[in-house]
Formats: structure tokens, sequence, C-alpha cells
């Protein structure tokens, strides 16, 4: 009797033991998974963040006269300015804007928006999907936010990076938040 006893019992422990590795490989595996969800969403906002670094530090470069307005339209998610990319006094324009969810439709994060880029007015290059939010607050001289176009000296950029794929409910979230101040608006 106290065999069988002890055989039940050790079955019904072994049972237990099966099922907690079982739990914790299921663990394991979702959250390297999720891990590997984050490091893609992370390359993808490093890449994205250095472009509007980049470019948001050239802008009105080659604009020598004061009175020339390098921002030409700035919303918090359309934003257009000038600069002189080649240094032959050629003016180009660049546009950055977010779409809506409904661009970005096809990828599984229903938060999902595309951030484009448009050089001289030419084709739209989607810069990024992946991306929740983008927002430009624009500030002056004297580091007050201001909507005048001909005062904007500095930009604060704010990018939230979700993956297009939700994976067991999550989807890893990364943000980046930067003030720009570009050297060829800081000389008037």
């Amino acid at each position: 009797m106290n065999s069988w006893l002890a055989l039940i019992a050790s079955t019904i422990i072994g049972g237990m033991v099966l099922l907690w590795f079982n739990g914790f490989r299921n663990d394991l595996q979702r959250d390297s998974y999720l891990n590997l969800l984050e490091d893609l969403s992370y390359n993808n906002l490093e890449e994205v963040s250095s472009l509007v670094e980049y470019d948001f530090a050239r802008i009105g470069v080659g604009i020598n006269d004061p009175r020339e307005v390098a921002v030409l339209n700035a919303d918090s998610t359309d934003f257009t300015f000038e600069l002189d990319a080649n240094n032959d006094g050629v003016f180009e324009t660049m546009r950055y804007y977010l779409s809506d969810t409904s661009a970005a439709a096809y990828t599984l994060n229903p938060r999902d928006r595309i951030l484009f880029r448009v050089e001289n007015g030419g084709a739209p290059q989607k810069i990024s999907s992946g991306l929740t939010d983008f927002k430009i607050t624009f500030y002056d001289d004297a580091g007050a936010v201001t909507a005048d176009l001909a005062a904007m000296r500095s930009f604060g950029v704010r990018i939230v990076m979700e993956n297009e794929i939700i994976y067991d409910n999550q989807t890893p979230m990364l943000a980046w938040e930067s003030r720009i101040t570009p050297s060829a608006l800081t000389m008037y």
C-alpha cells in the first residue's frame, strides 16, 4: 500500500514539475521573442532619429540673409524647411510629415503610422513604419514656444516607436526626444 501511495505521489509531483518547466519554457520563449521585437524597434528608431537629427541640424544652411525665412511650414506633425544642401546656391526644400493610421493599415499594430520625407516636392519616401508618435515643438531664441516661422530657432522632436507586430498582446515601445538648434538659424 505504501509503495502505491509513493508511486501516486511521485507521479503527481513529477507532473507538477513538468508543467512548471513547460510554463517556464513558454515564458522564456515569449520573452526572447519580445526582446527580438524590441531590438528591431530600437534599430529602426536609431535610423529614424539619426536622419531627423541630421536634416533638422541643416535647416537654413546657405541662407545668409536674415530676412529670408528657412521654415516654410510648421505644425506638430508636418514640417517643411529650406536649405542649400549642396552649397551650390540652389535651395532645396525638405518636408517631413506623419501619416494617419490608415496608411499603415497593413501592419498588425493599430497605432502604427508612417513618417514620410519629401525632397524638393518629389515622391514621398517612407522613412519608417512602426512609428506611433512624431511631434515637433518650435522655439524662439529665448526658448519660448512659438508659431512664428521667422522666429523659430530650435526644434524639440519627440519620436515614439513601437513594433509593427503585436505578440501576446504586447509590443515594445521606445521613445526618443531631442532639442535641435541648427547653427544656421542662430546667426540671425
